[in-house]
């Protein structure tokens, strides 16, 4: 995943949290948006990985964080590649670890949250199927 493809910038989270469409998994939850950018935008998928911090320590934050970034890179060509997306539209989306699975986090495994990862992608993909 390129640097490109990560959403940065605190005025497009805020206005992917507040007016993206939200889906919801065991592990992860997510917000994504569509929006039109002109012709020379940076990259046709952004996305954005949040991880609480009133409920970890830093420690497991970050492991969490590089789990769920891990999990994005292995599956973001071929989310990319699979979206019906025009030039003329990127889509923006935030990826939030579920903080309810607290207890279960030293058990947490890479396979696990790309598959969660993979799952959430693939509804993206196929709601954005159906309204385009």
């Amino acid at each position: 995943m390129r640097k490109t493809a990560l959403l940065r910038g605190r005025e497009v989270f805020k206005r992917v949290a507040q007016s993206g469409k939200r889906i919801e998994g065991k592990l992860l939850r997510c917000r994504y948006l569509l929006l039109k950018e002109p012709a020379g935008c940076r990259s046709k998928v952004q996305v954005g990985i949040k991880v609480p911090s009133k409920t970890f320590n830093a420690v497991k934050r970050n492991r969490v964080r590089r789990l769920m970034r891990e999990a994005m890179r292995l599956e973001y060509d071929n989310f990319a590649a699979a979206l019906p997306l025009s030039p003329l539209h990127s889509l923006k989306m935030i990826v939030w670890f579920n903080a309810g699975n607290s207890a279960s986090i030293e058990k947490l495994a890479l396979h696990d949250v790309r598959e969660e990862m993979k799952a959430l992608c693939n509804t993206i993909v196929s709601e954005l199927g159906d309204r385009l």
